[in-house]
């Protein structure tokens, strides 16, 4: 907010041909960082996901709560969850809007488009209680950006935030060719 954006974006309910958010995303030194987001990537850099343990309805499933941390997402301000819910080909942001004490049980928002399956994947997403790796980040809705640095030390120049969804649209266009141009650090697609 101090540098004058006033547009932080937001999570977005999405699946196949459109899983993507809407949200601010920090760029560092040219490399996309990740929202903050738990499990946290293998040392290796791939993706880690948590299993869907038990389905209870079309949608509610129970998973692990592995060391408790499910339950630090009681008092996130807007927690999301990011999986294979029902196939490991159709990926959906869904909005998670409640869950138990202990951390067990997970309720996603009653719009998902697929029912989830025992044993797929997920992480969840889009939460300061998880801000602990290198590389991630949060915004919070009143425009704080809290980060840490992918190297160790004080984070230098090169942060640059999207503030369009877009780095060009255009519409009704045919045979059109672009040489020499590079569209990037944009909140969804580049063009």
């Amino acid at each position: 907010r101090a540098i004058g954006i006033t547009d932080y974006g937001q999570m977005e309910a999405g699946g196949l041909g459109d899983c993507q958010h809407n949200k601010l995303e920090l760029f560092y030194q040219d490399m996309p960082m990740l929202l903050a987001r738990w499990p946290n990537l293998f040392p290796n850099g791939s993706w880690a996901f948590a299993d869907i343990q038990k389905v209870i309805n079309t949608t509610a499933f129970t998973m692990l709560a592995t060391a408790g941390r499910p339950a630090r997402w009681l008092g996130e301000a807007d927690p999301w969850l990011h999986g294979y819910f029902a196939w490991d080909w159709y990926d959906q942001y869904a909005p998670l809007t409640g869950i138990e004490a202990n951390g067990s049980l997970a309720v996603l928002a009653s719009n998902i488009s697929i029912q989830p399956v025992a044993k797929n994947h997920f992480y969840a997403v889009n939460l300061l209680s998880e801000l602990d790796a290198r590389g991630e980040y949060y915004v919070t809705a009143g425009g704080q950006l809290y980060f840490i640095p992918p190297q160790p030390g004080p984070p230098g120049e090169g942060a640059i935030v999207s503030v369009r969804p877009a780095s060009l649209t255009a519409a009704g266009v045919s045979f059109v060719s672009f040489t020499g141009l590079g569209f990037k650090h944009s909140r969804q697609t580049g063009v």
